[in-house]
Parts: structure tokens; sequence; C-alpha cells
């Protein structure tokens, strides 16, 4: 995805915490990290205890290059894992 320096991307994973499924960031899978700021906006509920609902995690660019930004979604059995390509102009 290209985007501008000073420009924030939304990501929005599913998660149902109550099972032990929660999303984070690999830091030691991930590169270039340097040239964006990341923050975990948390946990957003649907509806009810206990339901499913996402994690919500907030990504400006502040530097040029690529970052490589590895989710990775921790479970008893199995964890899953999302990659976000960043490329600012």
């Amino acid at each position: 995805m290209r985007v501008d320096i000073g420009e924030t991307v939304m990501v929005e994973l599913w998660e149902r915490p109550s099972t032990g499924r929660r999303w984070r960031i690999d830091r030691e899978a991930s590169d270039r990290l340097d040239m964006v700021e990341i923050r975990d906006l948390g946990f957003v509920p649907r509806r009810r205890i206990g339901a499913p609902g996402s994690r919500l995690f907030r990504i400006e660019a502040v530097g040029e290059g690529t970052a490589r930004i590895i989710f990775l979604r921790e479970a008893p059995t199995p964890s899953r894992r999302f990659t976000l390509v960043l490329e600012t102009l």
C-alpha cells in the first residue's frame, strides 16, 4: 500500500479474546518499524460480553521507505499472521 508521509492507515482485525485469540505486532518478524508509528487502539466488542469483536491499530507513516508490519494472532491453535506492507512516497 502506498501512502504519503503523515498519512494514517487504520487496520481492523477480528478477534475473540475470551478464547485466547488476540492480535499483536510481531516486532521481531517486522521490518522498518522505525518509519511508522503504531498505536494499538484496543479491542472493540460486538454486542455482548464474550462475543467476538475487532482489534484496531492506527498506523502513521513518519519516514521514507518500505515497512513490513507483521500482525500475529495468538491462539491455542492455530496462530494466524497478517502482513501489511506500507511504502511511502
